[in-house]
């Protein structure tokens, strides 16, 4: 029963029985599709968190152990993620034909 005065509501519909026929599939899916993060992506964030890590090992105690692993660990992990994410944004707009 509708209120006197009240927006009509938008019917629902099922999804089960609501076919696209453009795409060949059936409707009812989500409206916006989650992206997929590419394999670089992850790797960035895998390396700047390990990179992290040694950072805030060396940054709780100083010894000479955690300094070695900042030095020699920490820091290339930083350089990776850092590397890694430029050739990523420099390779983004040629892949899309923006370049």
């Amino acid at each position: 029963m509708r209120r006197r005065g009240a927006a009509p509501q938008p019917e629902r519909y099922l999804a089960s029985t609501v076919t696209d026929r453009r795409i060949g599939r059936r409707a009812g899916g989500p409206i916006i599709e989650r992206p997929k993060v590419p394999r670089t992506l992850w790797g960035v964030l895998w390396t700047t968190f390990a990179g992290v890590l040694a950072c805030l090992a060396l940054l709780i105690r100083q010894t000479p152990y955690t300094l070695t692993a900042f030095m020699f660990l920490g820091q290339p992990l930083l350089v990776v993620a850092v590397a890694l994410f430029g050739w990523r944004v420099l390779q983004d707009p040629r892949r899309r034909g923006l370049v």
